[in-house]
C-alpha cells in the first residue's frame, strides 16, 4: 500500500475543517449575485467563524456579530481573529452560559475595532436563542440597522 502526503493535500485537509473558509465562500457566491454589504452573524461554532472571516476580509463586512463564542473552536482562534477585527462587532452571550460570557469579555478586550459593543443579557441558553428574548433581539436589529448602509 502506498500513502501520499503533499502540501497541497495537507492545505486542502485544513480548508475543509476551517468553516471560516466556508464564510468566506457563501461571500464571494453571494457578491456574484451581486449583494455588496455583509453583516455576518454566528452563535458558538459560527460566532468564532464569522469573526475569523470578518478578520480576513474586513473590506468585505460591514459588521459581524457573536453569539456566545468560544475563544478558540478546533482550528478557529476567535480571540486572535477579535485582535485582528477593524469592522463594527457585537459580542453576545447570556449571563449563565459559562463559560461564554467570558469568552466574550475576552474577545471584546481584545477587539481591534474602535467600534465594537457587548451585551451579557440574562439567561442560560446558548447561542442564537438569546434572540428570543425581545430586548436583546431589539438590540441587535438596533445593531445591524445602524451599521448595514441602505443603498
Amino acid at each position: 500500500m502506498c500513502s501520499r502526503s503533499t502540501t497541497e493535500d495537507s492545505a486542502r485537509r485544513t480548508r475543509a475543517r476551517r468553516v471560516d473558509f466556508d464564510v468566506l465562500a457563501a461571500i464571494k457566491g453571494l457578491r456574484a449575485r451581486g449583494a455588496n454589504q455583509f453583516v455576518l452573524a454566528g452563535a458558538s461554532l459560527g460566532g468564532a467563524a464569522v469573526l475569523s472571516a470578518a478578520a480576513l476580509a474586513p473590506a468585505q463586512i460591514s459588521g459581524v456579530i457573536s453569539f456566545a463564542s468560544p475563544q478558540i473552536f478546533g482550528r478557529i482562534d476567535a480571540l486572535k481573529a477579535s485582535q485582528a477585527l477593524r469592522v463594527p462587532a457585537l459580542f453576545i452571550s447570556a449571563e449563565e452560559d459559562t463559560p461564554f460570557p467570558e469568552d466574550a469579555r475576552a474577545m471584546y478586550d481584545a477587539c481591534g475595532s474602535p467600534d465594537k459593543q457587548i451585551a451579557i443579557v440574562p439567561g442560560t441558553v446558548h447561542g442564537a436563542p438569546v434572540l428570543r428574548v425581545p430586548a436583546t433581539r431589539a438590540l441587535v436589529d438596533g445593531w445591524i440597522r445602524d451599521h448595514f448602509r441602505v443603498p
